[in-house]
């Protein structure tokens, strides 16, 4: 262990050029500020497209709401508490099963989409921009 320690203390430091180096270090840049602006381009472009389809996933559920039985079994539970306390196990059972689960997920599920690719974007924003605005105070 102690000669190799020595051996690696006695080798000479190999350096390259300065004009070598700086050419190194300005093509890392240019890849690592490529890389940011696609990411950025692709996050932009996912945020974009799934903030546009909140609006129809929101319309989808609110016409399944309309159209089933949800809102009358939920006004009943909120407006009526005896018979709502007094049956409430059917009531609950009635509510689960007439709740408009495709619309709700829908919705969700862009909804969830669309708040990740807005941060995954706002993440790859330069840092200029990233002081403006203090996002961890709200």
């Amino acid at each position: 262990m102690k000669e190799l320690e020595t051996f690696l203390r006695d080798l000479p430091d190999i350096r390259p050029e300065a004009a070598l180096a700086e050419s190194i270090v300005r093509r890392v840049m240019a890849i690592r500020n490529r890389s940011m602006r696609t990411r950025r381009a692709v996050f932009a472009t996912l945020a974009a497209l799934s903030g546009l389809s909140v609006l129809p996933a929101l319309y989808l559920s609110v016409r399944e709401i309309s159209n089933s039985s949800f809102a009358s079994y939920l006004s009943l539970f909120l407006s009526d508490g005896s018979a709502a306390f007094g049956n409430w196990r059917e009531l609950l059972f009635s509510l689960l099963e007439s709740a408009p689960a495709v619309g709700a997920i829908a919705f969700l599920g862009t909804a969830f989409v669309f708040l990740i690719s807005l941060k995954a974007f706002a993440s790859y924003l330069p840092r200029r921009y990233k002081n403006s605005y203090r996002m961890s105070s709200i």
